[in-house]
């Protein structure tokens, strides 16, 4: 048995220095927005109608607490890092505003900031149909900003960049599935001491090359531990600290270390003058008791990867920065969503804190995701008014409709008139939520198919047409608008899509069927 030959890209690397996050950051310059829209790079826990929801509502619980104290001649800005396809920003555009603009802050100027460290996303989302009324509306605006060294932000569209100086109010930020990719170190505390764990990656072949989007899913890791003097490894005495009582509480252990999210963090507390209001989702942990007995860490590999968040060292953090943490009692499944406030209030935040109480702590947005996964299942097959139920309760969440189509399609001349109009709406709620990215799925299709399986024809084809335009004439598309034509007893019209369906795809059998019929109506006595 011949073993596989590897070769070494660098040997013996503090691991925040690896070339690993070169690889990480090449494979989002190369890729912008199809990292998403093909469905490389998971987003769906982080961007779905429920959680933008959940979000929207602690937002607006922290901007009860600070309107008092409001520059009301500057827009309160917030920024979502690392915002990815832009799916979240739309949906939580939409939930907030329909209760924002009719309650007692709705005089607030407030700016919604898109923000990634590649151009090309951001060219994708400022020429995004669905985005530009919020642009013309002055409430989203967009600005690149690298994690790993930018102070400030540069808004494209209101032409001023934000500093300290320049920044009158509160900052918002949001992150999700923003930390888990930003520079970690390891260690390994054995016996009460910490090492440093020094990463050496070896990849099959060699001189490989550094832009091949693929290498990433091709490196090995191996480390070699090294001791090191805890009160002056960082430049940070804060970090320094954090390391020392890490040392003294944990005997045997592999340490994730998130100094890439500590460093992002501190540059936004200068940004924001100490005033600030983060709401962050990960796959992480922020109890002490999940550092206990870990072993080695693993990278999860999506196109790029991802690495678990220990939420608990930037609370710590926060802390020492006399800042306030906030975290669930409960542990988490998939995502783990933590508050970091900075800036002194009188009642110490009520709003904000009731707020999280309520979305983040009692309706998670992660006990969401895992009913969602238990619903998706065979055994977890749900009856029409069951799904109608789980469509509202979710904010109309187009993924779902994705899983059930295949279940409610079939059953659709079977259901009641009652049932038949809340399906009418559903589509109409499903659609005006839905933010398109190019992926596979083609909703509009599918929308039009319901509605026509419900006997809407004339607002199928509406759905049909929709589906023109984000997907291009495809031959089961015409079939489909014949169809609802012919239905509509518009043989011409009906005539004319059925001869595209069949220039497009000749070999289809339903097509010659169903021109036949609409000629042999046109040739009927009684059409005329």
């Amino acid at each position: 048995m011949t073993t596989k030959k590897s070769y070494p890209i660098e040997e013996n690397q503090r691991f925040s220095k690896s070339l690993i996050w070169q690889l990480q950051r090449t494979f989002f310059r190369q890729q912008g927005e199809k990292a998403w829209s093909r469905d490389i790079v998971p987003h769906y826990i982080t961007s779905n109608p429920y959680i933008a929801q959940a979000y929207a509502r602690v937002i607006f619980g922290w901007l009860r607490d600070i309107a008092q104290r409001l520059d009301r001649s500057q827009p309160v800005y917030i920024v979502e890092l690392g915002a990815g396809s832009g799916r979240l920003a739309y949906h939580f555009l939409n939930t907030f505003f329909a209760f924002f603009d009719t309650s007692v802050l709705r005089d607030i100027p407030i700016t919604y900031v898109l923000t990634d460290f590649t151009q090309t996303t951001l060219d994708f989302w400022t020429h995004h149909p669905q985005l530009k009324p919020w642009i013309e509306a002055g409430r989203l605006d967009f600005a690149t900003f690298d994690a790993e060294q930018d102070n400030t932000l540069a808004l494209v569209n209101q032409g001023i960049t934000l500093t300290a100086d320049t920044l009158k109010n509160p900052l918002g930020l949001i992150a999700n599935y923003f930390f888990d990719g930003l520079t970690q170190d390891v260690f390994r505390i054995k016996n009460g001491a910490l090492h440093e764990s020094l990463v050496t990656l070896k990849v099959p072949q060699s001189n490989p090359d550094l832009d091949d989007p693929n290498l990433l899913q091709q490196v090995e890791f191996s480390y070699k531990h090294r001791p090191i003097n805890t009160a002056d490894y960082y430049d940070d005495a804060d970090l320094n600290i954090m390391l020392q009582t890490y040392e003294a509480n944990l005997s045997q252990t592999t340490l994730i270390f998130p100094i890439g999210s500590l460093e992002c963090l501190r540059r936004l507390i200068q940004l924001s003058n100490h005033n600030l209001f983060l709401l962050a989702g990960d796959k992480g942990y922020h109890h002490e008791s999940d550092l206990f007995y870990r072993g080695e860490p693993g990278l999860s590999i999506h196109g790029s990867f991802s690495m678990m968040v220990n939420y608990h060292a930037i609370g710590q953090y926060t802390k020492l920065r006399a800042g306030q943490f906030l975290s669930t009692p409960h542990h988490h499944a998939s995502l783990d969503i933590c508050g970091i406030l900075f800036g002194q209030h009188p009642d110490n935040y009520p709003e904000t804190r009731h707020a999280y109480q309520q979305e983040i702590v009692r309706s998670n947005p992660d006990d969401f995701y895992m009913i969602n996964k238990s619903v998706d299942t065979p055994d977890g097959i749900l009856e029409v008014e069951q799904f109608l139920a789980y469509m509202r309760f979710s904010g109309w969440d187009s993924s779902l409709l994705f899983e059930y189509f295949p279940l409610l399609l079939p059953i659709l001349d079977e259901v009641s008139e009652g049932i038949r109009e809340d399906l009418y709406e559903l589509v109409q709620h499903v659609w005006e939520g839905y933010f398109h990215i190019g992926e596979a799925h083609n909703l509009p299709f599918m929308l039009g198919e319901i509605l026509m399986g419900l006997e809407y024809h004339t607002e199928a084809i509406d759905f049909f047409h929709h589906s023109r335009q984000l997907y291009g004439d495809q031959a089961m598309t015409f079939y489909h608008l014949a169809r609802c034509h012919y239905d509509l007893y518009q043989l011409e019209t009906a005539l004319e899509f059925i001869n595209q369906s069949l220039n497009i795809d000749p070999q289809d059998e339903s097509v010659p069927a169903l021109k036949t019929k609409i000629e042999n109506e046109l040739q009927s006595p009684r059409y005329f």
